[in-house]
This record gives C-alpha cells, sequence and structure tokens, in this order.
C-alpha cells in the first residue's frame, strides 16, 4: 500500500515538473492543417471562411473594446422599496 502511494506521488511530481503548456504548431503543422482545410472545403469557399473569421475577430475586438452602447443610452430602473 505505502509503495503505491510513493509511486502515486512520483508520477503526480513527474507530470507537475513537465509543465502544463501546450506547444505552439510550427510551420510544418499548420502547413498540414492548411491543406485538410484545403482539401474538406475546396479552394472555392477560402475567401469566404478567411472573411467570415475576420469579421467574427473584428466584432470580438470591437465588443471588447468598446463599451456597450446599450448601458450608456438606458439607464438602470430601481424598483420602488
Amino acid at each position: 500500500m505505502v509503495l503505491l502511494s510513493a509511486t502515486r506521488l512520483t508520477v503526480s511530481l513527474a507530470l507537475q515538473n513537465r509543465g502544463a503548456t501546450m506547444p505552439v504548431p510550427g510551420v510544418p503543422e499548420l502547413l498540414i492543417i492548411f491543406v485538410i482545410v484545403m482539401l474538406v472545403f475546396g479552394v472555392g469557399r477560402l475567401p469566404e471562411i478567411g472573411g467570415a473569421l475576420g469579421k467574427g475577430i473584428r466584432d470580438f475586438r470591437k465588443g471588447v473594446i468598446e463599451p456597450d452602447e446599450d448601458r450608456k443610452s438606458k439607464p438602470e430602473r430601481q424598483e420602488p422599496s
């Protein structure tokens, strides 16, 4: 029983020391992903997919940076107590 606990402790310490960071894909991995996307969606739809992805990222950034217009224009109502 003690040996099993020591083994578990050793394994958990080894996993903690490795670090839990995800590796960054390099150029070969990105090329493979790009080829797979081309095969699945086709060359004709790539500009459409890229445009939709870019618009989504732009809208997300705009939503994060700019304050919400609805909150400024409508004052919060407080219920009478």
